[in-house]
């Protein structure tokens, strides 16, 4: 993987800007599924996203904790399930950092 996440999700924007609608959820599936098995790490995401999914990788990439406050963060614990799907988007964006 030579291209790192954040590069991904912007020519996946740059792309997605400018294809014809019919061609939209295609290229989106395409993307989002590579996406899945090169930069994910096997982590499950919230589908809150959407279609914004890479433009939010874009928005948060610098500041991936002020997406999202996990469940548990409150608790003595401090213990985040593991089925935080939200705050998988978090962890998903710090993995790729320290990879790039």
């Amino acid at each position: 993987m030579s291209e790192s996440l954040l590069e991904y999700a912007v020519a996946t924007v740059d792309q997605m800007n400018s294809i014809s609608s019919k061609d939209f959820a295609p290229y989106f599936v395409e993307r989002k599924s590579a996406y899945f098995h090169l930069y994910s790490g096997g982590l499950v995401t919230s589908s809150s996203h959407g279609a914004d999914f890479f433009q939010n990788v874009i928005r948060y990439w610098d500041a991936p904790d002020t997406y999202y406050t996990p469940k548990g963060s409150g608790t003595l614990s401090k213990v985040i399930p593991d089925d935080d799907y939200e705050n998988n988007f978090v962890r998903i964006l710090k993995a790729n950092k320290k990879a790039k």
